[in-house]
């Protein structure tokens, strides 16, 4: 019991740290997508307002 017990508790953490590593992969792409896209949407924006 001990050993089932130990092996499934590490298997949940090792899905966790799975799963954050990709929550900071997602938010890693999110933010270079931010980064690129937002002076854009600013220069959009600009034209708009000043058209």
């Amino acid at each position: 019991m001990k050993l089932i017990s130990g092996s499934s508790v590490n298997k949940g953490s090792r899905e966790l740290s799975m799963a954050t590593r990709m929550w900071k992969l997602v938010t890693n792409i999110l933010i270079l997508m931010l980064q690129f896209l937002v002076p854009r949407v600013e220069r959009v924006l600009f034209y708009l307002v000043f058209r």
